[in-house]
């Protein structure tokens, strides 16, 4: 299965459903794929899904790298499209930007219709998938390119048959047990939270009915819920409420018939005003300095917790604070501006506490800030062409923290300003395709010479350029050859064990680790919570791992891994094998289930009981190295590359 957006095009290289269900139930459509280059002139990418004509799209959502976007159904891309008879046709779409290569990722929520018939009856239906883009002022099917008849939609790759089971529902799904209120703290908003609630367990939930009183109650029978959400939210916002009345809240899940238990444990809450912060932002002469953020930390743990905005008088105010105690943050970035602390403090530990209390104002928590020093520079590549869009970063010198980062400008030249008085390493992230490098020239941090910055001056020459880097490549899969997708892989030297370039596994295993000086490396790939972590080549330390010589700008391809699996026997994903592992692996032993199948052979015999015996009682931390163990990372992981 998978949707793939190659060339600037969606394209589809598989699609599955499940094989078999029943009626009444929520199924999962899923795909995924990758994205060679994302960022044409299309403002939207969409998945096209025929289904029956009484089949429900329940939710839909994208994931592209970590970026989660919903898919939102669009009516009237579905009028341009003809269904089959007895079918319908639904669009979602998301509105994705970006550059580069992405992993995609979809799954599409279903519920299944009732057809007529007797308990038992199956029927078999036909989901049929396509893909597009509104690109150029008009929406297109990239594949089948040009496609909008589904009648000649027949490749196998776009078809997924499903045998449909007719059943009778009169259960409704369990009630939630793990509904829990937020006081937002503005006298009048809060917020339910039932994201403990396990949908996928009841297979038919269709939506949830919010219930409000200002009286106890324990059954929702004859009241009205003030509102209903769709299955795949699990928060929801009341507003409108009185300060310091006590009120209950219920939620309830219903399926399509519609069933619903009337039963519930309300939660209770009092809306409450919260505490607020307040002051002036001004320069070093007294002027206010407006669109300034203004953040508030909480002293203890470090948490955001809220901010302000200055407006044009340099005043600002940060509401909706529990009575604690703060540390407040002018953040002048993307000005000249020194950012600080309060009071007039540069570093978060030095912060000046601020205490609150709820229903109360904390007055006078001014800043006065000055103007920053700057770096500044120009970045070519080998012909002294200029390079733009990468990133140089400012990091301490002496405790390697990072202070600011800014991007290249089209003719190569880059400033970083609102520097405080200090000395700095300064780094350029290659993006993978040029060598990243501290100035000057130098390919780790503690190499890298210092740049000594004064506020209020300009230090600049601060130049790099260039040289394109070296590859290394490979595929990583499975012990049975099955290709694995997301893993991360790092290059690290091979003498110094500092972590220089990484890469990730494609949904067909491939990854590329680009940006690489001449030298030779370590290769590591980062196995999760699935797979036993290894360095090449199919080695568990780093002082076993095999190197591979590198020379800019070469490729050095076939540094292939072979990853074991961790665990066969953590069915709840969990990290370890315990007690809840074993009953489900003894009742589906006994049944002969497949579950118990851990060797995989199509068998359930003393070999998987085996298996099972090894495993149990052991944890991730026991058993498997985690990622980094005895390779270094530099300060420049903070930032760019770790993000």
């Amino acid at each position: 299965m998978g949707l793939l957006l190659s060339a600037c095009k969606l394209s589809i290289s598989g699609f599955a459903a499940p094989d078999t269900t029943e009626t009444g139930t929520v199924i999962r459509v899923n795909l995924s794929g990758y994205a060679e280059d994302i960022g044409d002139n299309a403002t939207e990418h969409g998945v096209i899904l025929q289904i029956p004509q009484n089949w429900q799209v329940i939710s839909a959502k994208a994931q592209v790298d970590s970026f989660v976007y919903k898919l939102s159904e669009q009516p009237a891309y579905e009028l341009l499209y003809t269904a089959e008879s007895g079918y319908r046709v639904w669009v979602g779409t998301s509105s994705t930007t970006g550059s580069g290569d992405r992993t995609v990722t979809a799954t599409i929520k279903v519920l299944t219709g009732d057809f007529d018939g007797n308990v038992g009856d199956t029927r078999t239906y036909t989901l049929k998938v396509a893909a597009g883009a509104y690109r150029d002022d008009a929406w297109v099917t990239d594949d089948p390119e040009g496609e909008f008849d589904f009648s000649n939609i027949t490749e196998e790759k776009y078809v997924e048959s499903i045998i449909v089971t007719k059943v009778e529902d009169n259960d409704p799904p369990d009630p939630l047990s793990t509904l829990k209120a937020e006081d937002l703290l503005t006298g009048s908003n809060i917020r339910l939270d039932w994201s403990g609630y396990d949908e996928d367990a009841q297979g038919d939930v269709v939506n949830y009915r919010i219930y409000q009183s200002t009286f106890y109650f324990e059954d929702v029978s004859g009241m009205t819920p003030i509102d209903t959400v769709p299955a795949g939210t699990f928060t929801y916002q009341v507003s409108g409420l009185t300060e310091g009345v006590e009120y209950f809240f219920a939620v309830t899940a219903v399926d399509e018939v519609p069933n619903e238990n009337k039963g519930v444990i309300p939660v209770s809450i009092v809306p409450t005003r919260g505490g607020s912060i307040t002051g002036i932002v001004t320069d070093e002469d007294g002027a206010p300095i407006p669109n300034l953020w203004v953040e508030a930390y909480d002293h203890s743990t470090g948490d955001w917790v809220s901010n302000g905005q200055t407006q044009a008088d340099g005043s600002y105010a940060i509401s909706c604070l529990y009575t604690g105690t703060y540390r407040v943050y002018a953040d002048a970035w993307g000005t000249d501006y020194i950012s600080e602390y309060y009071d007039d403090k540069l570093n978060y530990e030095d912060a000046d506490p601020v205490s609150v209390t709820q229903g109360q104002e904390t007055t006078g928590i001014d800043f006065q800030l000055a103007l920053g020093g700057k770096i500044k520079g120009v970045v070519t590549d080998g012909s002294n062409n200029p390079i733009e869009g990468l990133l140089v970063y400012a990091y301490d010198y002496h405790t390697q923290y990072w202070v600011k980062d800014v991007q290249t400008a089209s003719d190569g030249s880059y400033a970083i300003t609102g520097l405080p008085t200090g000395t700095y390493a300064v780094y350029i992230y290659g993006n993978g395709t040029y060598i990243s490098e501290y100035y000057d020239d130098e390919l780790i941090w503690p190499n890298a010479d210092p740049v000594d910055v004064i506020a209020g001056q300009e230090t600049s020459g601060i130049d790099f350029q260039l040289a394109l880097g070296g590859k290394i490549e490979g595929i990583v899969t499975d012990i049975n050859g099955h290709s694995l997708e997301g893993l991360w892989v790092y290059a690290y030297d091979y003498h110094t064990r500092y972590v220089v370039e990484y890469g990730w596994t494609e949904a067909d295993g491939s990854y590329s680790i680009g940006g690489l000086y001449t030298g030779t490396y370590g290769v590591y790939v980062y196995g999760g919570g699935d797979y036993h972590s290894e360095y090449y080549d199919d080695k568990d330390t780093w002082q076993k791992a095999d190197p591979v010589s590198v020379t800019a700008p070469q490729i050095i391809s076939g540094i292939n891994f072979e990853l074991s699996i961790r665990f066969h026997a953590d069915y709840d994903n969990d990290g370890d094998v315990d007690g809840s592992d074993l009953a489900t692996f003894a009742d589906a032993y006994a049944a002969g289930d497949s579950k118990a199948d851990l060797n995989g052979d199509g068998k359930v015999n003393g070999e998987d009981l085996a298996i099972f015996a090894s495993e149990f009682g052991k944890t991730s931390s026991t058993i498997s190295s985690e990622a980094g163990t005895g390779i270094i990372f530099g300060p420049e992981w903070q930032r760019g590359k770790a993000q």
